[in-house]
Protein backbone atom coordinates (compact mmCIF):
# COMPACT_ATOMS: atom_id res chain seq x y z
CA UNK A 1 0.00 0.00 0.00
CA UNK A 2 2.73 2.68 0.93
CA UNK A 3 4.57 1.76 -2.43
CA UNK A 4 1.42 2.15 -4.10
CA UNK A 5 0.94 5.84 -2.45
CA UNK A 6 3.93 6.84 -2.64
CA UNK A 7 3.76 6.11 -6.99
CA UNK A 8 1.30 8.17 -6.99
CA UNK A 9 3.01 11.66 -8.00
CA UNK A 10 5.73 9.83 -10.54
CA UNK A 11 4.15 7.25 -11.32
CA UNK A 12 4.08 6.74 -15.60
CA UNK A 13 0.98 4.62 -15.53
CA UNK A 14 -2.19 6.45 -17.10
CA UNK A 15 -4.89 4.44 -14.95
CA UNK A 16 -3.04 4.79 -11.46
CA UNK A 17 -6.83 5.61 -10.03
CA UNK A 18 -8.50 2.61 -11.57
CA UNK A 19 -5.59 0.53 -10.57
CA UNK A 20 -6.06 1.94 -6.75
CA UNK A 21 -9.32 1.74 -6.90
CA UNK A 22 -8.11 -2.34 -7.62
CA UNK A 23 -6.15 -2.57 -4.65
CA UNK A 24 -8.32 -1.38 -2.10
CA UNK A 25 -11.60 -3.46 -3.85
CA UNK A 26 -9.36 -6.62 -2.88
CA UNK A 27 -8.03 -5.36 0.15
CA UNK A 28 -11.64 -5.05 1.11
CA UNK A 29 -12.17 -8.60 -0.38
CA UNK A 30 -9.37 -10.36 1.58
CA UNK A 31 -10.34 -8.49 4.44
CA UNK A 32 -13.72 -10.16 3.90
CA UNK A 33 -12.15 -13.53 3.66
CA UNK A 34 -10.64 -13.12 6.84
CA UNK A 35 -13.09 -12.60 8.80
CA UNK A 36 -14.84 -15.69 6.95
CA UNK A 37 -12.45 -17.69 7.86
CA UNK A 38 -12.02 -16.65 11.43
CA UNK A 39 -15.17 -16.94 12.39
CA UNK A 40 -16.12 -20.75 10.56
CA UNK A 41 -12.70 -21.94 11.46
CA UNK A 42 -11.52 -20.96 14.66
CA UNK A 43 -8.87 -18.46 13.25
CA UNK A 44 -6.76 -17.04 15.79
CA UNK A 45 -5.86 -13.87 13.57
CA UNK A 46 -6.31 -10.43 14.93
CA UNK A 47 -7.81 -7.84 12.27
CA UNK A 48 -6.92 -4.34 12.40
CA UNK A 49 -8.42 -1.79 10.14
CA UNK A 50 -5.95 1.39 10.15
CA UNK A 51 -8.27 3.98 8.15
CA UNK A 52 -5.54 7.27 7.09
CA UNK A 53 -5.50 10.18 5.11
CA UNK A 54 -3.72 10.09 1.69
CA UNK A 55 -4.34 13.53 -0.04
CA UNK A 56 -2.68 15.56 2.01
CA UNK A 57 0.32 15.46 4.75
CA UNK A 58 -0.90 13.75 7.64
CA UNK A 59 2.29 13.19 10.41
CA UNK A 60 -0.38 11.40 12.81
CA UNK A 61 -0.99 8.93 9.93
CA UNK A 62 2.50 8.37 9.36
CA UNK A 63 2.97 7.64 12.74
CA UNK A 64 -0.20 5.48 13.70
CA UNK A 65 1.40 3.35 10.39
CA UNK A 66 4.90 3.12 12.13
CA UNK A 67 3.09 2.13 15.17
CA UNK A 68 1.14 -0.45 13.79
CA UNK A 69 4.35 -2.22 11.69
CA UNK A 70 5.72 -2.20 15.51
CA UNK A 71 2.76 -3.96 16.55
CA UNK A 72 2.77 -6.64 13.90
CA UNK A 73 6.25 -7.65 15.07
CA UNK A 74 5.31 -8.22 18.38
CA UNK A 75 2.63 -10.06 17.27
CA UNK A 76 2.44 -12.88 14.77
CA UNK A 77 -1.31 -13.06 13.94
CA UNK A 78 -2.15 -9.52 13.19
CA UNK A 79 -3.31 -8.61 9.88
CA UNK A 80 -3.69 -5.47 8.94
CA UNK A 81 -5.90 -3.69 6.40
CA UNK A 82 -5.57 -0.09 5.36
CA UNK A 83 -7.91 2.15 3.77
CA UNK A 84 -7.71 5.97 3.13
CA UNK A 85 -10.41 8.00 4.54
CA UNK A 86 -10.12 10.45 1.86
CA UNK A 87 -10.91 8.04 -1.15
CA UNK A 88 -14.31 8.39 -2.83
CA UNK A 89 -15.11 4.75 -2.93
CA UNK A 90 -18.46 3.35 -1.58
CA UNK A 91 -16.96 0.31 0.00
CA UNK A 92 -14.54 2.50 1.95
CA UNK A 93 -16.99 4.53 3.56
CA UNK A 94 -19.49 1.41 3.94
CA UNK A 95 -16.42 0.25 6.28
CA UNK A 96 -16.28 3.90 8.19
CA UNK A 97 -19.99 3.86 8.55
CA UNK A 98 -19.90 0.19 9.98
CA UNK A 99 -17.03 1.09 12.56
CA UNK A 100 -18.38 4.45 13.46
CA UNK A 101 -14.93 5.81 12.21
CA UNK A 102 -15.00 9.43 11.58
CA UNK A 103 -11.50 11.18 11.54
CA UNK A 104 -7.95 9.85 10.60
CA UNK A 105 -6.13 8.15 11.60
CA UNK A 106 -8.27 5.95 12.92
CA UNK A 107 -7.78 2.51 14.14
CA UNK A 108 -10.21 -0.53 14.16
CA UNK A 109 -9.52 -3.78 16.06
CA UNK A 110 -12.24 -6.02 15.03
CA UNK A 111 -12.25 -9.36 17.35
CA UNK A 112 -15.53 -11.18 17.80
CA UNK A 113 -16.46 -10.15 21.45
CA UNK A 114 -16.76 -6.50 20.76
CA UNK A 115 -14.64 -3.93 17.66
CA UNK A 116 -12.25 -1.49 19.34
CA UNK A 117 -12.37 2.01 17.68
CA UNK A 118 -9.26 3.79 18.53
CA UNK A 119 -9.83 7.48 17.18
CA UNK A 120 -6.50 8.98 18.44
CA UNK A 121 -2.60 7.85 17.64
CA UNK A 122 -2.09 5.17 20.03
CA UNK A 123 1.21 3.62 20.97
CA UNK A 124 1.46 -0.21 20.78
CA UNK A 125 1.73 -1.74 24.02
CA UNK A 126 -2.00 -0.12 23.91
CA UNK A 127 -3.12 -1.76 21.06
CA UNK A 128 -1.37 -5.38 21.82
CA UNK A 129 -3.45 -5.11 25.33
CA UNK A 130 -6.41 -4.64 22.98
CA UNK A 131 -5.50 -8.33 21.38
CA UNK A 132 -4.99 -11.89 21.51
CA UNK A 133 -0.85 -11.69 20.57
CA UNK A 134 0.67 -14.78 19.64
CA UNK A 135 4.38 -14.89 18.77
Amino acid sequence: RSELEAQKSTSILANYDMMRRGYFVANARLLSLTKQYTRKCNGTDNIVLFFYTSEKECPECYAQGRIIDDVRTKCKNLKVFSFPVDADMTIIKSFMAYYNVSKSPSVVIDTQAKDVVLSEVTGSQDMVRQMDCRN
